[in-house]
């Protein structure tokens, strides 16, 4: 396959530079993401959304494996193979031993696309509307072409059409995409189809709700498990016996689909005992790596330390307080409180963005998503996990401008209410009617951002306002910084300190303890001009907070098992954020 046929598998093709950028088949792209460039017989591709590129793949039908029979290379992996050379439903029937008439009983049809005969597979609305969500094309029986979404279809569960059906039955199996689906209703079983395991989302969970949900885990898909299962609390999960990838395969290969899924369905294993598992396994590799820094007193001044390495000059405040800020992603949130949202304003070239990319870089990549540039709707409908996580605007130019946006508003409730909700109306391109689509996403995250000014009063009393300093001490400490870099040389950032930051977040959400909050909130109302202090006066326990579990290895549990912040921790909150307070 050459980059000319990749590309034709993308939407919003654009030539930039070198390159090209195109809609991001992995997530529900709205301006053009994901760079696509060819180096040396290779194809480059990155989603500056931060879709891992097995998501990518995944999203075209494509996957590693099948990429080793065919002549594409992306990043460093290699394949060799013709392209597809069209599909009809005659011959799709044919290969899963299924009859043509069940498949157009579905809404499935002959369609060209492109000069090539493909499968049309329609995804309809739940009843009353049953109208078409979206269209999603079968090229192929195999190969990395096998699959294309019609221009402007976004990832949606296929079968939502016979949810009131199933719920005469009261249970329904999740599947891996369209053809399981068939051979589920052939069979009489309720299922439902998830496009693709990197493309489940969470708020497709509230049309389960009532159900006993079962999903069937495909070998190598325990990813797809972590994902629903946190979403559907009751799941369970059947596991592909040895030799059955999955339904379709098993009727194929001639078995009693119905009995072997009874068979298996006695055998399922609830998915939060596999999540627990997973998160312990995991819990205790990080906890190996982190174990340098959790065997200090004070973790912060490995922090400290690791900045200076990587080439940090100056005062060290800034950098120190957004680091506690990220680390408030961890805590659980109470309604009435707040993390540490940040934004960081200075003048162009003073170092603010410096500062974000050197403190993200002491976190692991699940704890951050970064938004480089987009439209101010990029965070609603991007379909990065918001929960426990930093989202990272490089510029507060791509946050919604207008307070009485409703966008704005949106991302306000998500900064102070700990999730994220915005209905829609969407117009159907088949019945031109209007439908409301209901986007809902939990947290709670944190925000970073950087500007050169103030933010609009609503948006700017939920953040922590911090001044990126700019006087000539600190211009010479930079320039000090840079001269020895250049020098010397800079340390990477430290892989105990990465670990450090995964263990706690492998472990969120933290609860923590304030004792002495009563007399804190005396003394700071002692001097309360603005109303405005009730939201800095949560965050400043959010930075207390976040002190103390930095610190958690040496600090008590109470009997609730919280983490007991001390006058330290106080100390330590203050002496960083005591200028913002007095700003």
């Amino acid at each position: 396959m050459t980059v000319k046929d990749f590309l034709g598998l993308l939407n919003g093709l654009q030539k930039v530079g070198d390159g090209w950028l195109a809609l991001c088949p992995a997530h529900n792209d709205h301006n053009p993401s994901l760079s696509v460039k060819e180096r040396d017989g290779y194809i480059l591709v990155k989603c500056f959304a931060g879709c891992p590129t097995e998501a990518i793949l995944d999203a075209l039908g494509l996957t590693w494996s099948d990429l080793k029979k065919r002549n594409i290379s992306i990043g460093n992996r290699c394949t060799t193979a013709p392209p597809p050379h069209g599909l009809t439903l005659e011959q799709l029937a044919k290969a899963k031993k299924l009859q043509v008439d069940s498949l157009q009983k579905w809404g499935c049809s002959n369609r060209k696309l492109g000069g090539a005969q493909v499968v049309r597979i329609p995804y309809l609305a739940p009843p009353p509307l049953s109208q078409e969500l979206a269209t999603r094309y079968r090229c192929a029986l195999d190969g990395p072409n096998r699959f294309k979404w019609r221009k402007g279809s976004h990832v949606h569960l296929y079968g939502l059409w016979f949810l009131p059906e199933f719920k005469k039955q009261g249970w329904l199996l999740l599947v891996e995409g369209e053809s399981d689906c068939w051979t589920a209703w052939t069979h009489g079983i309720p299922a439902l189809g998830i496009p693709g395991k990197s493309t489940w989302r969470s708020e497709w969970a509230e049309y389960l709700e009532g159900f006993d949900v079962l999903l069937w885990k495909e070998p190598d898909a325990e990813d797809l498990v972590l994902r629903v299962g946190a979403d559907i609390p009751g799941l369970k999960v059947i596991s592909a016996p040895d030799g059955i990838k999955d339904l379709s395969e098993a009727h194929m290969q001639g078995k009693d689909v119905p009995r072997l899924l009874e068979t298996l369905k006695a055998k399922a294993i609830p998915a939060q005992e596999i999540i627990k598992a997973y998160k312990d396994a995991k819990i205790k590799e990080l906890k190996e790596k982190a174990a340098p820094i959790l065997a200090i007193q004070d973790p912060l001044t490995e922090v400290e330390r690791a900045l200076r390495g990587m080439g940090y000059g100056g005062d060290l405040q800034p950098a120190l307080i957004a680091y506690l800020a990220a680390t408030s992603r961890l805590l659980k949130m109470r309604r009435g409180a707040m993390p540490v949202h940040l934004l960081l304003v200075a003048q162009s070239s003073t170092g603010k963005s410096y500062i974000k990319d050197i403190v993200m870089s002491l976190l692991p990549d699940e704890a951050h998503h970064e938004i480089s540039a987009g439209s101010p709707r990029v965070l609603i409908y991007d379909d990065a996990d918001l929960r426990h996580k930093v989202i990272v605007f490089g510029e507060a130019d791509s946050l919604p401008a207008s307070e009485d946006n409703p966008a704005a508003s949106a991302i306000r409730n998500l900064l102070q209410d700990h999730h994220l909700h915005y209905d829609v109306t969407v117009r159907s391109k088949e019945t031109g009617e209007y439908t409301v689509k209901k986007v809902r996403k939990p947290g709670p995250t944190v925000l970073f951002t950087t500007s050169t000014r103030r933010l609009g009063h609503q948006l700017d009393t939920r953040l922590f306002t911090l001044e990126i300093p700019d006087d000539v001490e600190q211009i010479k400490a930079a320039l000090w910084a840079q001269s020895r870099a250049e020098l010397e040389g800079t340390a990477p950032p430290d892989k105990a300190l990465i670990a450090f930051q995964g263990y706690l977040q492998a472990l969120a959400p933290w609860e923590v303890h304030v004792p002495f909050v009563d007399s804190l909130a005396d003394l700071i109302a002692q001097k309360a001009r603005a109303p405005r202090i009730l939201r800095d006066f949560s965050r400043l326990l959010s930075l207390i907070k976040a002190v103390a579990v930095l610190r958690h290895a040496n600090r008590e549990r109470d009997q609730k098992g919280r983490v007991v912040a001390t006058l330290e921790d106080y100390e330590t909150a203050r002496e960083l954020a005591n200028p913002m307070y007095e700003a």
